[in-house]
């Protein structure tokens, strides 16, 4: 069975995920199938690059986009290309026809949720793989009548987390009985080869909450220097520094944080979460600190450190050096 989360959102749209952040996530969720499904648009080939070298096969990537179609949301995925005619497609009938000359799967997101254009009751005039009977931004009702739709018309159902920051990653998903082959999992999907853990889904103490939670934050985040700094990092061109195996990581990076202190001669922002660690100046991230739990190493934490490739040298060259000494002290 493949653990899936067919509804992710990068920072090529309104999401605040760069490719980092969203693979220690994948990780932290055990999640074996993602689909990158940004608005009308797909992720650069810098971030795909950045994603799946981070993930090294761990987990299999779909590309796909969430199409502003004339009458709501659709999800197009099994994209195999930067495809710019769909993009430009916006009648719902020509969209379906392109898409299933080019064999990828569609599916009515959130489809009764007016707030972020579901298709609605349209779905049972238009001919689509898949509905997403549970959305982790949409309420526990209008979920329910999204799982009664696809009951009534026999399609196929799915889940997805219709995640835009990190924590909402993998909130939600669902089960396929597959290959790890991307034509074999679309084509179950589109059989109905799905399992869909209800009791977790529908039946949470906080179902109705914690979606309108989930957007609260992430409206607010964008709003926030946090936000707009960690929207950055998403394009920021990083250049490797420094991979240790440490117990001691709050350690090193109190170090790293006042050795940047003082070469930049700038306050130094420390932002991010326990998996990954950003330290900015000015609202321009500089360093990127990724602290990994690997299941194969025994002996600490594995932790890469990154480096701004835009840094000015004068800053790079003494940061390097001194991040070279504190592996060396801690070693010894």
């Amino acid at each position: 069975m493949l653990k899936c989360d067919l509804h992710i959102h990068t920072t090529a749209s309104d999401g605040i995920m760069p490719a980092d952040v969203l693979a220690w996530r994948i990780y932290k969720e055990t999640i074996d199938v993602i689909g990158l499904t940004d608005h009308n648009t797909f992720p650069s080939n810098t971030y795909m690059s950045k994603l799946q070298r981070t993930l090294k096969r761990r987990c299999i990537i779909i590309l796909g986009t969430e199409i502003s179609s004339s009458i709501g949301h659709i999800l197009i995925l099994g994209v195999t290309r930067i495809d710019k005619k769909l993009l430009r497609l916006k009648d719902i009938r020509e969209l379906l026809e392109y898409a299933n000359e080019q064999n990828y799967l569609t599916i009515a997101p959130h489809p009764f949720d007016v707030f972020r254009r579901g298709v609605g009751s349209a779905i049972s005039r238009i001919s689509i793989d898949a509905i997403e009977c549970i959305n982790g931004r949409t309420i526990m009702p209008l979920n329910m009548l999204a799982c009664y739709f696809a009951k009534k018309y026999s399609l196929s159902k799915v889940v997805g987390s219709d995640a835009h920051v990190p924590h909402e990653v993998g909130n939600a998903y669902f089960l396929v009985n597959a290959e790890r082959d991307i034509d074999d999992i679309l084509e179950k999907i589109r059989r109905g080869k799905t399992i869909i853990p209800l009791k977790k889904h529908l039946l949470s103490k906080d179902i109705t909450l914690t979606p309108m939670r989930h957007i609260m934050y992430g409206a607010i985040l964008r709003k926030t220097s946090m936000g707009r700094i960690i929207q950055k990092t998403g394009k920021t061109n990083w250049l490797l520094i420094g991979r240790n195996i440490t117990r001691k990581v709050s350690k090193q990076i109190s170090k790293l944080y006042n050795i940047v202190s003082f070469i930049v001669g700038k306050k130094i922002r420390l932002i991010g979460t326990k998996e990954n660690i950003y330290l900015a100046a000015q609202n321009e991230p500089l360093i990127n600190i990724h602290i990994l739990k690997h299941e194969d190493i025994q002996e600490g934490l594995l932790v890469d450190i990154y480096i701004n490739r835009e840094v000015p040298r004068k800053i790079k060259d003494p940061i390097k050096n001194a991040l070279r000494m504190i592996i060396y002290t801690e070693k010894k």
